[in-house]
């Protein structure tokens, strides 16, 4: 009796599991992990680490972009393109202020 206990107890872990991913997509980004609600069911883009991401592969994901959008989570993809936009170019600018302000001196 008790292992038939045990064997349903994971069979319906496993089942919610499964039903999880195919609703859910788990985000991780710079503020750590998120579930978000898919827009359409299915396993594609169950996980997705969006830290280094640039704006091809948001490009290559337009799903995920539209359910982090609708759930309020604009930032993190305007937070990526725009690293991929100016993050060279304002670490750049940084670098030559600090030049500027040391030959001031």
């Amino acid at each position: 009796m008790w292992k038939a206990v045990v064997l349903t107890f994971f069979f319906l872990l496993g089942g919610g599991f499964a039903s999880a991913t195919y609703e859910l997509h788990i985000v991780r980004s710079d503020e750590g992990f998120l579930l978000v609600q898919k827009e359409r069911e299915g396993l594609k883009d169950i996980y997705a680490d969006i830290r280094k991401w640039d704006t091809a592969k948001w490009r290559e994901h337009p799903d995920l972009a539209k359910a982090l959008v609708k759930n309020g989570h604009q930032k993190l993809i305007k937070k990526s393109i725009y690293n991929d936009l100016f993050g060279d170019w304002l670490d750049f600018d940084n670098a030559s202020r600090k030049s500027n302000r040391s030959t001031k001196k």
